[in-house]
């Protein structure tokens, strides 16, 4: 298992720790569900703000494994807080809560899962992959940029050469 996997996980299930307790805290304060469900989504989105620096900081897997991590945390919390918000307004009786906890430990196990499939050497292949993607736009950028000069040296040397020929037509 890559580093920063279980970087991840653990403070995936830090913050899953976090949530679980301010979710029973919260409801002593306010009855309103929406309050509760805060309590399960606000922890979420730290966690996923605080693994967005600990993957710009890896240099090696930011690029393929980081986004993945990253998709997947947004994604997942996209989704559980859509279906929540949904049956909260479609079935008041229905505990929408439940949907967040059960998409945080869905979160936790599909970052396992996913720290499974990938190897190494996946990884070292992707990451070989990326830098000679960006090889390419940058020598694509250079030589658009060489061409954008040269058209325009080609424009000045026409425009001088019109400049004389007028001149020299007046003369």
């Amino acid at each position: 298992m890559l580093d920063i996997y279980r970087k991840t996980i653990w403070i995936m299930t830090g913050f899953f720790a976090v949530a679980v307790v301010a979710g029973r805290i919260v409801p002593r304060f306010s009855a309103d569900p929406v309050v509760g469900m805060y309590a399960y989504v606000l922890p979420w989105i730290v966690a996923v703000v605080i693994l967005l620096f600990v993957v710009g900081a890896d240099e090696e897997n930011r690029l393929t494994v980081g986004k993945v991590i990253i998709i997947t945390l947004v994604g997942m919390l996209l989704v559980c807080a859509v279906i929540a918000v949904m049956l909260y307004l479609l079935v008041p009786a229905f505990p929408a809560l439940w949907v967040l906890r059960v998409g945080w430990v869905l979160t936790i196990i599909g970052v396992v899962v996913e720290s499974r499939l990938v190897n190494a050497e996946n990884v070292a292949a992707a990451q070989q992959a990326a830098e000679e993607r960006a090889e390419a736009k940058l020598s694509e950028r250079i030589t658009a940029q060489r061409q954008a000069q040269q058209e325009a040296q080609r424009r000045a040397v026409e425009r001088e050469r019109r400049k004389r020929e007028k001149a020299a037509r007046r003369k």
